[in-house]
């Protein structure tokens, strides 16, 4: 019987902790899972059949429901910035993200900034915007009329 020795495995460029990095899925880790609530928020508000979107989006109209959201007078609480508001209406439905709290000279929030992230896209700017709900189509804000030159 003879023994043929076996060809020796090619050592590999990448260390092998390396390679093992390469095929492991990505994974979210448990520090990171939060109940809603803890930093961000889902809510909604109805606005009376009277209110435009123009009116929605006004951070000033916001100033009531801003302190929900708002870092509190100790500082215990922070801003839950990135938290989403579904508006409801007769007329139309948004969806909005709350991108920074506006305050006064006094420190107390008086409205949000907010950027509205659909349900639908205007199909001549790409902007997102809500939706008329007697047409089921995206609510085009009007365009300003041009000044008479």
């Amino acid at each position: 019987m003879s023994q043929v020795a076996a060809p020796k495995a090619a050592k590999s460029a990448t260390p092998k902790g390396e390679a093992l990095r390469e095929v492991q899925p990505k994974r979210f880790h448990a520090s990171g899972f939060f109940y809603t609530g803890h930093e961000y928020e889902i809510l909604h508000i109805t606005a009376a059949a009277d209110w435009t979107w123009d009116d929605v989006m006004n951070p000033t109209a916001w100033s009531s429901p801003s302190a929900k959201v708002a870092r509190d007078a100790l500082g215990e609480r922070k801003e839950k910035l990135g938290s989403t508001i579904f508006v409801h209406s007769p007329n139309f439905f948004g969806m909005l993200n709350i991108d920074g709290v506006v305050y006064d000279n006094m420190s107390n929030p008086c409205g949000l900034n907010l950027t509205c992230i659909g349900p639908a896209t205007n199909p001549e700017t790409g902007e997102m915007c809500p939706v008329d709900l007697k047409t089921g189509k995206v609510l085009v804000a009007p365009k300003p009329a041009k000044a008479a030159a």
